[in-house]
Parts: C-alpha cells; structure tokens; sequence
C-alpha cells in the first residue's frame, strides 16, 4: 500500500478516521491551532486486562483458560480485545 503524500492530495485527506474530525475542527477554529488527540489501542496485554478489571493477571489467566475471555498471541505476549473488556467491566455481576 502505497504511503498518503500530503503535498499530492491535501495534508486532510492523509488523516486517518480519527485524525480527520480533529484536523477539521482545528481548521475551522483556527489555522494554528493544534489539537492533540490520543489514540487507545484495540487490544491489551493480561497485565493492562487486570487493571481495567480491577483484578490480577493471575485472575485473568484463570478467566483466558476457563473461556470467559478470548486472547490472542501476539509476539511473546497474549492480548485481549478491549472492546470485550470494556463489556465485561460494564456488566453487571
């Protein structure tokens, strides 16, 4: 896939989904403002799953081999959907 050039097609139209409503919005406000816009990334390891549930990595583990979570090997390290985590979280026991 070929790399967005900004001076080929407007700098706004190389933002990704995210980055484009900020860059808008900053544009209409004001030419020089700056918005700074933080991206959360779509899955976590077990050790940032036992802090968004309030639990230890250990607890999460059990949760992984029982079946009431999905995880994934990625590299060394087993990640797990934070869309998924967020439902369980929100949940009520």
């Amino acid at each position: 896939m070929e790399r967005c050039k900004p001076e080929a097609y407007g700098a706004l139209r190389c933002l990704n989904l995210h980055g484009f409503p900020a860059a808008l919005r900053s544009k209409l406000a004001d030419h020089h403002a700056i918005e700074r816009l933080a991206l959360q990334p779509t899955s976590v390891t077990i050790f940032g799953a036992a802090v968004m549930l309030g639990t230890t990595p250990r607890e999460v583990g059990r949760m992984i081999r029982s079946g009431a979570l999905d995880a994934a090997r990625g590299g060394r390290h087993l990640h797990l959907r934070r869309d998924e985590l967020d439902a369980m979280r929100k949940a009520p026991r």
